[in-house]
């Protein structure tokens, strides 16, 4: 079972999602939710790829050249997507950059629902780490 989150979208109090920073900016969503997660929940595997490497092409475009993209990334099955989303960065252009410990940091994920809690020790996207990459040269 994978964490279905959207950003588009504000949780009240962990329960009721509302869409206050349209209502802020006086402007409309009009979006589905597979606009913001690249595809929808059980789409294959190669379209978010495709989609993840166009994107961070274009971001790249725009960034110095020492810039660096910091990113905090749950994933349903680790040992699996984890190289899939490192090889999406490659292909668009990035290169991993390791801490000083050269060792990737893991945490868990704070603030979850009590229901991912009860189960966390056996559930990997309770967990997320943190990647950095810089565009290469």
């Amino acid at each position: 079972m994978g964490v279905h989150v959207l950003y588009n979208k504000w949780q009240v109090r962990g329960r009721r999602e509302t869409k206050f920073p349209y209502a802020v900016s006086g402007t409309v969503d009009g979006y589905h939710a597979s606009h913001y997660t690249f595809g929808a929940r059980h789409r294959e595997t190669e379209f978010y790829q495709s989609r993840l490497v166009a994107s961070f092409r274009a971001i790249r475009g725009l960034m110095a050249k020492e810039g660096l993209v910091i990113q905090l990334v749950s994933f349903a099955r680790p040992e699996a997507q984890l190289p899939l989303f490192l090889a999406a960065m490659e292909d668009a252009g990035f290169e991993e950059q390791l801490p000083p410990s050269r060792r990737r940091i893991w945490r868990p994920v704070p603030n979850r629902k009590w229901y991912v809690r009860t189960r966390a020790a056996a559930v990997p996207h309770s967990r997320e780490v943190l990647l950095m990459h810089r565009p290469v040269s």
